[in-house]
């Protein structure tokens, strides 16, 4: 069974960052966050959101919409961040013309969905499309 995500959020600039945020184990809900992990990308990042579950158990997905309309999705384990990893890269033909303004992962149902599973991610553009991508195997 699938876990919940930990008190964890993302951000992200026009610097080609992406910081990745967790409170500390053993705080109360008033606790800081502490940066745990930052993610270098080449152009500014536009839109980000997290897949709101953990998937085979330690692990948090993050798609993160790029300036020049490129896609991915990176992956990071939940006990205590550090370092992320690129699992999926949208193909250069398929992205959209114009920097993405918005991604979204679609809500996962009360029971989860296992490992392989599909999921899938909204994103607009400023090219005045939206689209929805199927992704399997995180």
């Amino acid at each position: 069974m699938e876990r919940s995500v930990p008190r964890a959020f993302a951000t992200a600039g026009r610097d080609k960052t992406v910081k990745l945020w967790m409170q500390e184990q053993g705080q109360d809900q008033r606790g800081s966050f502490t940066c745990k992990g930052t993610i270098s990308l080449p152009s500014p990042v536009t839109a980000i959101d997290i897949l709101p579950m953990v998937i085979g158990g330690d692990r948090i997905y993050l798609a993160v919409g790029l300036d020049t309309g490129r896609i991915s999705v990176h992956a990071f384990a939940i006990d205590g961040l550090g370092e992320a990893r690129e699992v999926m890269a949208l193909p250069a033909l398929e992205c959209p013309s114009k920097a993405i303004t918005q991604v979204a992962w679609r809500p996962v149902g009360v029971e989860g969905k296992e490992v392989n599973e599909v999921y899938e991610l909204a994103l607009a553009s400023e090219d005045s499309s939206l689209r929805v991508i199927r992704i399997s195997d995180l």
